[in-house]
């Protein structure tokens, strides 16, 4: 099964855009803890790639 990843750079989360529930639901069980699930993570990266961290 393949879920497409963004860009990857130390500095920044990476983010992971998986197309359908199941996926989804099998990058947080492989990750628990370490991940989170967000909507408008392309947008945040962005501001990431910028300096912006939110708070």
């Amino acid at each position: 099964m393949e879920i497409k990843q963004g860009h990857v750079n130390s500095h920044y989360p990476v983010l992971w855009f998986p197309d359908t529930l199941e996926k989804a639901y099998i990058l947080k069980q492989q990750f628990l803890n370490d991940s989170c699930i967000i909507a408008g993570g392309p947008l945040l990266q962005t501001y990431w790639e910028k300096g912006y961290v939110p708070s």
